[in-house]
């Protein structure tokens, strides 16, 4: 092969691959390598506070687990709907993890752990699909752990599992199937499972005896057209459910509100609005909302808050050699 066919060889390589590489930049399956662009937009990060109820939140002692102060966590634009659960004297935080790479369109579940409350260590992404994650919602059921994400990118609400806590979560089972519900919150009563959930911007109610299936919409849901998307695992106080809702008067997720829930069965359900739980606060991390609260009761009585909080943040370019970008594939 003489030297003008090897060099027709080369070319032709070049103008296919830079024709490829065309395509998959027109079509967002693949970024210009190295170079990326966060746009103004919100930033959510996580913060925690020890408090004798969650209905009284003392701003000035929330203590805020950004990424930049977490040793070994990469740079994330959103670290917001945090869940905090409790396994074997360990402490664990699910939450929305959103990388700031240019070609990132949706957001993973990764966890934290502490064994103190104080010093927290990412573990990393625990679940990964290819639609957008949030609201990892996390709980355990006769010894096994479920969590229940927001999967509405896939018009279903999703059940995972694992056997291998707090890794490998697995798709257990779509409990509702062709619906695009987001943010569905669990409810236990007298053996029975309820969801809470936002869809065409009401609330609606599903019911069943098994957490597993048999799943179907309350006969009075819609229950509300106005605050009407869930915002943290609901708790127990004075014998009464409460339950979080996030308060949208002032814009996206600015507060958050409590319900009780004063009955609730197959047949009927009865609630009312009592507090103010949130609202966005300051000139910091919690400038622009605060729209979602997970706790846990300690042995003292004292509660355990996780919270979220964003403020803006600027248009900004850069160059990232160590976070080569993706290529996803259709």
């Amino acid at each position: 092969m003489n030297k003008k066919s090897i060099r027709n060889i080369l070319l032709i390589s070049i103008v296919t691959l830079l024709l490829i590489s065309a395509y998959l930049i027109a079509t967002r399956q693949m970024t210009i390598p190295f170079f990326y662009r966060i746009k103004a937009g919100t930033y959510w990060s996580i913060g925690t506070i020890h408090t004798k109820t969650p209905l009284a939140i003392n701003y000035d002692s929330i203590n805020v687990i950004d990424y930049r102060i977490q040793n070994a966590h990469p740079k994330v634009r959103f670290m917001a709907d945090p869940f905090i659960v409790e396994e074997n004297g360990e402490y664990y935080i699910f939450y929305e993890y959103f990388p700031s790479k240019m070609n990132s369109t949706w957001a993973d579940i990764a966890v934290l752990k502490s064994v103190d409350l104080k010093k927290w260590e990412f573990l990393g992404i625990v679940l990964d699909e290819d639609f957008h994650l949030s609201y990892p919602q996390i709980f355990k059921i006769n010894g096994k752990w479920y969590m229940i994400p927001e999967t509405s990118g896939a018009n279903e609400i999703r059940l995972y599992t694992t056997d291998n806590f707090p890794y490998d979560w697995k798709l257990k089972k779509a409990l509702i199937k062709n619906r695009v519900v987001a943010d569905a919150t669990l409810v236990i009563k007298n053996n029975m499972f309820y969801l809470l959930a936002l869809e065409n911007e009401k609330m609606v109610l599903f019911f069943s005896d098994n957490i597993e299936e048999n799943w179907q919409e309350h006969s009075q849901s819609p229950i509300r057209e106005s605050d009407n998307r869930p915002g943290g695992r609901p708790i127990v106080l004075d014998g009464k459910i409460t339950y979080f809702i996030q308060d949208h008067t002032n814009g996206y997720g600015t507060g958050l509100v409590a319900y009780v829930i004063d009955s609730i069965s197959p047949t009927y359900f009865a609630d009312h609005r009592t507090d103010t739980v949130l609202w966005r606060f300051g000139d910091g991390w919690a400038a622009n909302g605060m729209h979602h609260l997970s706790a846990i009761q300690l042995s003292d009585g004292s509660w355990f808050c996780v919270v979220d909080g964003c403020k803006w943040h600027e248009k900004y370019y850069g160059w990232d050699w160590l976070n080569f970008p993706k290529i996803r594939l259709k």
